[in-house]
């Protein structure tokens, strides 16, 4: 997750993964594969090649690094059974609750690449005016423009609900977090109002919501993180975007119930370059316990050693390249630092990616 502010060296090995990547990516072509003649079936997939170098200062005052090759692959199918009922199912490659990507190692044990499953399998109910239902393991259905409050890789169990009308659209869901057999379960609530305006040359999208954790208070930890004694279980997002021309602003502010520790925020700018180019700049401060979980399901692009992803601060630069049609390119740098020593056995670190991805 933290990573330290002085400019990383750049590995050999990550070097080479630059240009091995550029000069393949433009030899790759996509294609999409119809499954019936009425288009009420279709195929969809992707695979992301990622290299990716670490560099951390551990707060003992030692250093270490690595470097990383690894991929994710999905591969699923949509259909839609009638005018009212619709479902999709996807299976995806990855190892953890937030982590989908797999790291090249031919000779592991197990082999490299064997965990594989459903990260999506949800049936969708659309018969109501603009009402859609959902029932199963389904995306984050919550507007975000970063991953702050909600990994994107993390697909919950749930019952959520989106009602859209005009420029207004609700969103709600019951997530089951753990299913605790014959004792209590751990849930969330989620909930969001998003309003989508203006005109001409200039829109904005507003946003407004929150997450309530229900975890038991003699739960002991398990695998997804959670462990008793969370010190906020609730928790409050509010969300700004501006987009004119080439240019695009944001902002979110996060608050929890938590006595302590209990703010985050994260601004941005983007600017497109032209139809190819894009640039982006982030700055993230996030407390110890200001995202939902005590940081468990938050983002874990700035890496982590710990099950929690938060006391953080630092910028996130990024390039976007378009290589033509369903097929892109980014490098990105991560730099953090802990914003309270001593709490974790968490680092400063700092993080070089490349990632190339192609979908169809």
């Amino acid at each position: 997750m933290n990573t330290r502010t002085r400019v990383m060296t750049v590995t050999p090995i990550f070097t080479a993964g630059i240009i091995v990547v550029t000069l393949i990516a433009p030899t790759i072509a996509t294609a999409s594969i119809p499954l019936d003649k009425d288009g009420k079936v279709k195929l969809f997939g992707d695979v992301r090649l990622r290299i990716e170098a670490d560099d951390r200062k551990k707060q003992s005052g030692t250093t270490d690094n690595r470097e990383r090759w690894r991929y994710r692959a999905r591969f699923g199918v949509s259909f839609k059974a009638n005018d009212k009922w619709s479902g999709r199912l996807r299976l995806a490659t990855g190892n953890g609750v937030n982590s989908p990507h797999n790291t090249f190692s031919t000779a592991s044990s197990p082999p490299s690449g064997t965990s594989l499953g459903f990260d999506q399998a949800y049936i969708a109910f659309t018969g109501v005016k603009n009402l859609t239902v959902i029932g199963g393991k389904t995306g984050f259905n919550f507007w975000q423009q970063t991953e702050v409050f909600w990994d994107k890789d993390i697909n919950p169990d749930a019952l959520a609900v989106i009602y859209k009308t005009g420029p207004l659209t609700l969103n709600a869901a019951y997530v089951v977090v753990a299913d605790g057999g014959w004792n209590d379960d751990v849930t969330a609530f989620t909930y969001q109002a998003v309003y989508a305006g203006g005109s001409g040359g200039m829109k904005y999208t507003l946003a407004a919501g929150g997450a309530s954790l229900d975890a038991p208070a003699d739960m002991d930890a398990t695998d997804d993180g959670i462990a008793d004694g969370l010190h906020a279980d609730s928790h409050w997002i509010v969300s700004g975007q501006l987009r004119t021309g080439p240019w695009q602003l944001g902002v979110d502010y996060l608050q929890s119930n938590a006595d302590t520790e209990d703010t985050a925020y994260v601004a941005q700018i983007r600017f497109r370059v032209n139809s190819v180019f894009g640039l982006r700049a982030y700055y993230y401060y996030v407390e110890t316990f200001a995202t939902p979980g005590d940081g468990v399901f938050t983002q874990d692009n700035f890496g982590s050693n710990e099950p929690s992803a938060d006391n953080l601060k630092g910028p996130r630069l990024q390039l976007d390249y378009k290589l033509g049609a369903n097929s892109s390119m980014d490098v990105r740098y991560y730099d953090a630092k802990l914003i309270t020593k001593g709490v974790d056995t968490q680092d400063d670190r700092s993080r070089a990616q490349i990632n190339f991805n192609v979908k169809f």
